[in-house]
């Protein structure tokens, strides 16, 4: 290699230039720009187009050409022919080095307008990802508020109270229901509370309130195409599926002891108890959760039931008795003597 061709060669490579990339440039094929840099000056045309594509080469890649050419004369001369003239005039150089500068110019200006012809691409991923993200954003927000809210139920006493002057006072209470204090293994579904009996390891097991199963309705709400399956001890009573967003809803029938609700996989549906929805924290039977009635707990209760019963009626047949024999009460305002008929 000459040392004319080491120099363009290295002023190439520190252009970032490629033999394509110049042969596209200089219009000079590449097996021409390879015999510069390697000395084969013979591989040329001739004398003429030897300073011609040496001087093209080095203005295109920043050197200057006719310093190169006067530098590297002898080396040059010695390619020269005799028939021909190794001139070139000041004309020709300007129009050449003209010619490459265009053509470099050209070259930039095309990488510039690649560049430029992908802004509107970029510009359109950056409008779509922040669409994507606004949706997820805004569904994320709905859900948390969609929640339904639970209602804790509330102590009402109606009561009636008769002025200091009236002699019976009646008083009316409704139905009061207390507000418990949930442990750590209970959960309330609506105005029921369910008791975790089981321990880690073992399927998931709830006991229910009551005595029985009456004033709770089970059901699956589905997350994809899964199978429910639902058994009243032991057997069978519900066999389907469901998809995405539909729910399954069942009421046990009457003196069932345990009842199951199993999916055909974790991730298909949620467990759900008058319409909250279970959290299991299961790893190891995630599909699948039993209720039970407590032993005993169904007598217990009807006998309670019964002497409520009675006991309400003995103290209504009192009041009755009481207030037949007294005075009449007639409001807060009016108190009337049987017994003469004229108001006091």
């Amino acid at each position: 290699m000459s040392a004319l061709g080491s120099k363009l060669r290295d002023a190439r490579i520190e252009k970032g230039y490629t033999l394509n990339t110049l042969q596209q440039m200089t219009k000079i094929q590449k097996k021409y720009l390879v015999a510069i840099e390697e000395g084969n000056l013979k591989e040329l045309p001739g004398s003429f187009y030897i300073r011609a594509f040496v001087k093209q080469y080095a203005d295109v890649v920043g050197l200057n050409g006719d310093n190169l050419l006067e530098e590297y004369a002898s080396e040059l001369d010695a390619f020269s022919d005799a028939d021909e003239t190794p001139i070139i005039n000041n004309i020709e150089s300007e129009e050449l080095g003209s010619r490459v500068k265009a053509r470099q110019d050209n070259f930039e200006k095309n990488n510039v307008e690649v560049i430029l012809s992908y802004l509107p691409l970029f510009f359109l991923i950056a409008i779509i990802l922040m669409i994507i993200i606004t949706l997820i954003v805004a569904i994320s927000r709905m859900n948390n508020t969609s929640k339904p809210i639970e209602q804790v139920p509330t102590t009402s006493i109606v009561s009636t109270v008769a002025p200091e002057a009236a002699v019976t006072e009646v008083t009316t209470q409704s139905t009061t229901t207390e507000v418990k204090e949930l442990a750590d293994n209970q959960i309330r579904v609506g105005n029921k509370i369910l008791t975790k009996i089981s321990g880690e390891g073992e399927e998931t097991v709830y006991e229910v309130e009551g005595g029985n199963f009456e004033g709770y309705t089970f059901g699956v709400n589905g997350l994809g195409y899964v199978w429910v399956g639902m058994l009243e001890d032991d057997l069978m009573v519900v066999d389907t599926t469901i998809t995405d967003g539909e729910k399954f809803e069942y009421t046990v029938q009457n003196n069932v002891k345990t009842f199951r609700m199993r999916v055909g996989y974790p991730d298909g549906g949620k467990f759900i108890v008058n319409g909250k929805e279970l959290e299991l924290n299961n790893p190891y039977f995630a599909d699948t959760v039993v209720f039970v009635v407590k032993e005993g707990s169904s007598d217990v209760a009807t006998s309670e039931s019964e002497v409520t019963t009675e006991q309400a009626a003995e103290e209504m047949t009192e009041v009755e008795s009481e207030s037949s024999s007294e005075e009449e009460y007639e409001g807060p305002a009016v108190y009337r003597n049987r017994n003469t008929g004229s108001d006091n």
